[in-house]
């Protein structure tokens, strides 16, 4: 097999181990960006204050050569023509003065000069010289790098402009070069001016000013991106194209003499000189570098050392995998090597081992409950062989009785249809054993904390033995009791399941199971009496009663109700017969059995007695009779009584509503052919039908609602009410033709039914 688990885990330690040099990876360069942000932030502080002071001096120059630009001496002093007057000379030594304080004042200044370019006359700050004086004394003391004659040097000064600075090199080193700041005479005329104030800056001074502030290069550029000032080469200015600069401010990465440097800038809105502050990055790289080098090391170290320690501790960790691999038989590991690692190998081998082995218990159970059960059968039939040891049978079958005081609980199931309403793929046996489960786990639950029980199936029904420890005989019969009670309510209430359970009385040692086997067994068999779903300890039926209370008087009673179809009647007599034997006292089993059954012999005796001819009510009587004696309780077989004598009842009331209508209607048709015979009377119909006057009488009136005596009057006057209508003869005719005896007779009936003599009647008809 291959070796993947090892593999896996080899790769899963390298990505841990890359983790923490990703982490530092990352780390260096976010501090790298942070370093170069801060370079820059520090960089563009300290130009803000480089700043600061070169304007603030440059502006001092600008207010300085302002306010001499519009001094009146100076302004008469150029607007005379002959220098050599003494007003003029001791004015041009006034000014000389001004000046030499101007300088001693401003340290920054080196010389100042007054230049007249119509007469090449200057005045400085120590006294009066011509012009090419003047330029040769400032050769001598500047020494100007570009060599240039009087005469550009003359351009020079006319190109000035008004208020404009330009830089001046006054050495191969650039160490004593001059900034110089001109300005046109008079200040307001900039086109070919008579004058020009020249005021000579020491850029050392500034420089220094500078370097105090910033250590680094900082170059000044003016608005045409000519270098003004610069505190290192002026020359390596050249190298940084100003034009890619933004005119505000930023930061840029540059190379000077070969060397890449970080270049920050900004702009003075005073002046509009750019101030560039260039810094070499091995100034401030070089501990970033060194960091780098140490996280190379770092890193070699990691892979080297990290890598030989990830594959040992990969080889030691996988090694206990290898023997539990290496302990499986070739054969096994055969049969479950079907691809994955090792891992899901030995998940297969243990997941198929534990089903084996649970395979195995699961059979030991059966094989221990079948054993259980067949002991406890034998046990509780008394078949147990005696001859063999019952503790040695016993504690095989992890029987342990913890005192010789015994009771037999009988459960028998009556009905539990219910319990798999729903549709289920279970066949009998399955839900048989699962109900038995369910049943014995119930009643475990109930006596099993107070009681050793033991369970067993015993001619369909379930035995529970329990061996009680307690030493009150009443109150563990009672608290039994209860308990068989809470469980058959748990198992009716809350899965629909119906049993009847018989409880035996309790008994020492274990000779006398079978004994508790037989009373509980008869207990059960009580149910015939209580009905179904009963709890009946073998104390309810030890005094039964073994008479029954059913007289002929009650038998006649109960047929001629039947024989009248009169169920009320029938049904409460039946109902009196069963409290007279069921209260009182327990009846007895046979004694019950035989009640019942004389009850069915008499309403089939009813139901001869009646002559039932109806082919339907014969085969309900024959149903009748097989269902009676197919019933396992009293209750059944009471509620089949009832509702065959329900069935009889409503047969025999059909039966005499049907012969009541006959009679009727022969009544009425006797009475319509004999209503015009005098003689026609109560006793004459009665007579001729064979039937007490007064029950004729009550008869009729409920089959018709009139009186017989009212309808047969009523019909005379109805014949009476016709012919007076259509003939003119008289009462004494017209009564005897309907059957009157006299004329007086016809008036006072005939008066009784209509309000008024016949007389009367017939006026009223022909008047009308």
């Amino acid at each position: 097999m291959r070796r993947k688990v090892f593999h896996l885990w080899l790769y899963s330690y390298l990505i841990i181990l890359f983790i923490p040099i990703l982490i530092t990876t990352t780390v260096l360069v976010y501090s790298q960006k942070m370093l170069d942000s801060e370079v820059n932030r520090t960089n563009d502080a300290l130009l803000h204050q480089v700043r600061q002071a070169v304007d603030n001096q440059i502006n001092d120059i600008r207010r300085m050569g302002t306010q001499l630009a519009n001094d009146p001496k100076v302004l008469s002093y150029y607007s005379r023509y002959n220098y050599d007057r003494p007003d003029v000379k001791l004015l041009g030594n006034e000014l000389i003065s001004s000046l030499r304080s101007y300088t001693v004042a401003n340290g920054t200044i080196s010389d100042i000069y007054l230049f007249d370019k119509r007469k090449h006359y200057a005045l400085t700050t120590s006294t009066y010289l011509s012009g090419e004086e003047l330029y040769r004394r400032f050769r001598q003391t500047y020494r100007p790098v570009d060599d240039f004659t009087y005469e550009q040097w003359l351009t020079w000064l006319d190109g000035s402009g008004k208020g404009a600075f330009r830089s001046l090199n006054t050495g191969t080193d650039g160490a004593k070069g001059l900034l110089v700041y001109t300005q046109s005479l008079p200040i307001q005329q900039t086109q070919e001016p008579p004058a020009v104030l020249v005021i000579l800056l020491k850029q050392e001074r500034l420089i220094s000013q500078i370097e105090s502030i910033s250590q680094g290069l900082i170059y000044i550029m003016d608005d045409r991106n000519r270098s003004i000032l610069a505190t290192g080469s002026s020359a390596d200015v050249t190298e940084i194209d100003l034009n890619d600069f933004p005119e505000d401010h930023g930061f840029q990465n540059v190379s000077i003499g070969g060397e890449k440097a970080a270049a920050t800038y900004i702009s003075s809105s005073d002046t509009g000189w750019k101030y560039v502050s260039v810094v070499p990055l091995s100034i401030y790289a070089e501990k970033v570098t060194m960091l780098k080098r140490l996280i190379a090391v770092s890193f070699l170290l990691c892979i080297g050392l990290g890598g030989g320690f990830v594959y040992w501790f990969t080889h030691r960790n996988y090694r206990p995998i290898r023997h539990m691999i290496d302990m499986v038989s070739t054969k096994v590991k055969s049969n479950i090597e079907r691809g994955g690692n090792e891992f899901s190998m030995l998940q297969r081998f243990i997941s198929e081992s534990a089903a084996f082995e649970e395979e195995a218990r699961r059979k030991m159970r059966e094989h221990e409950k079948t054993g259980v059960n067949h002991i406890l059968g034998r046990l509780l039939k008394g078949k147990f062989d005696m001859s063999v040891s019952p503790s040695q049978v016993f504690d095989m079958l992890d029987i342990r009785f913890e005192s010789d005081r015994f009771v037999v609980l009988l459960v028998q199931i009556e009905d539990y249809e219910k319990l798999f309403s729903q549709p289920a793929d279970l066949i009998p046996e399955q839900k048989l054993h699962f109900l038995y489960l369910m049943v014995t786990n119930i009643f475990e639950e109930m006596l099993g904390e107070r009681y050793k029980v033991y369970f067993s199936e015993v001619d369909g029904m379930i035995a529970c033995v329990v061996n009680i420890r307690d030493e009150c005989e009443v109150a563990s019969k009672e608290d039994i009791f209860q308990a068989v009670r809470e469980a058959q309510a748990t198992l009716s209430n809350g899965f629909l399941v119906q049993m009847s359970i018989g409880i035996s009385d309790i008994h020492s040692r274990q000779a006398s199971i079978p004994k508790c086997y037989g009373e509980a067994l008869e207990a059960l068999g009580y149910k015939f009496v209580l009905g179904p779903n009963q709890v009946i300890s073998h104390g309810m039926i030890q005094s039964p009663r073994h008479n029954i209370d059913y007289s002929l008087e009650l038998e006649r009673q109960l047929i001629n109700f039947i024989a009248t179809g009169n169920y009320e009647e029938a049904g409460s007599l039946l109902h009196r017969i069963l409290l007279q034997n069921f209260t009182g006292g327990t009846l007895s089993n046979q004694f019950g059995k035989l009640l019942m059954f004389e009850l069915a012999g008499t309403m089939l005796k009813a139901v001869e007695q009646v002559q039932i001819g109806n082919e339907e009510m014969i085969a309900r009587k024959n149903n009748f009779i097989m269902q009676v004696a197919e019933c396992g309780t009293f209750v059944e077989m009471e509620k089949m009584s009832l509702s065959f004598l329900r069935n009889v009842c409503d047969y025999i009331q059909d039966k005499k509503k049907s012969h009541n209508s006959l009679l009727k209607d022969r009544i009425l048709d006797y009475v319509h052919e004999h209503v015009t015979d005098t003689k026609l009377s109560l006793t004459d119909i009665s007579l001729a039908f064979n039937m007490n006057p007064t029950y004729l009488s009550r008869f009729f009136k409920e089959q018709t609602g009139e009186n017989l005596v009212d309808y047969v009057n009523q019909s005379r006057i109805l014949l009476a009410k016709q012919l007076l209508r259509s003939t003119s003869a008289s009462l004494n005719e017209i009564s005897e033709q309907v059957g009157f005896a006299s004329s007086q007779s016809l008036i006072r009936v005939f008066k009784k039914y209509e309000g008024i003599t016949p007389g009367q009647f017939r006026t009223q008809h022909h008047a009308g």
